[in-house]
């Protein structure tokens, strides 16, 4: 769409352009010059189609699909949500699944060391059966009962292993929350950068970059603007809503790192606040 509306922009100023040119009103290396313009912008939408197709079917693939069956992705790129603060969601990093999933794994350890400890003490057995008095002629009820003495294996080195693995395994949850966290920071501070470049480049940047070209076009219709000023307005006009589209892409992209990291969405943050 972005692709589009700014060949739009240099198709306008190129008709426009031709027409003086046709009157001789300015020279033909104008209308040359705005015809370059035009074709760098529809190679420029052609290569921007191509990158849509490959986007789409690269989404496809997501759930195993190889040629796209979908029509649009539904979405709206400039809905931005507000970043909360870092210090409202750090303690959410428990959520992040890197940490969450010690949680079940050390409890898990855990039992495994209290089973080794009560293996260690041995079971006694019974025993019951009969036995033939051959003195008195008579038949009678025989029990025992047995207990080994572990003297020599105590079950020691399962418990010592059991013991390292639970002490490994807090290790690695407390490396996971210092990873985790730090990941936090910098994800968010990057959310926070793309925030400010979007509000910049979407409130004041573009809107004065299309004032100036419109300006700039006006003035050159009227004689008193040479080509190379529209041209220099109107590249102006491009790279800023490139930029745009970018920060945009970013903070989207941030944004997800830090609700993956946290666990929740940011939206759901915002709301409840």
């Amino acid at each position: 769409e972005l692709a589009d509306s700014l060949r739009g922009v240099a198709e306008r100023f190129y008709q426009s352009v031709s027409l003086r040119a046709a009157s001789g009103k300015v020279s033909l290396l104008d209308e040359r010059r705005a015809k370059i313009e035009l074709s760098l912008s529809n190679a420029e939408r052609h290569n921007t189609e191509r990158d849509v197709v490959s986007a789409r079917s690269a989404l496809a693939a997501m759930w195993s699909e190889t040629t796209p069956t979908f029509g649009h992705a539904i979405g709206n790129l400039e809905s931005t949500a507000p970043v909360p603060a870092l210090q409202d969601i750090a303690d959410l990093i428990q959520e992040n699944p890197d940490v969450a999933r010690w949680s079940d794994e050390i409890a898990l350890r855990t039992e495994l060391v209290a089973y080794q400890k009560a293996v260690r003490i041995p079971n006694p057995t019974i025993t019951l059966g009969a036995r033939r008095l051959h003195e008195i002629g008579e038949t009678g009820a025989v029990a025992a009962i047995s207990i080994p003495l572990s003297v020599f294996d105590r079950n020691q080195g399962e418990i010592r292993e059991a013991q390292y693995r639970l002490s490994q395994g807090e290790a690695l949850r407390r490396s996971a929350i210092v990873f985790s966290a730090t990941s936090l920071s910098a994800a968010h501070a990057a959310l926070l950068a793309a925030e400010q470049e979007v509000m910049i480049l979407g409130d004041e940047v573009l809107p004065a970059a299309r004032e100036n070209l419109a300006a700039t076009e006006a003035g050159y219709t009227e004689g008193k603007f040479d080509l190379l000023m529209v041209l220099d307005a109107q590249r102006t006009l491009f790279e800023a809503s490139n930029r745009f589209l970018t920060a945009l892409e970013l903070f989207h992209s941030y944004q997800a790192d830090v609700e993956r990291l946290i666990g929740t969405p940011l939206n759901s943050i915002s709301t409840q606040e």
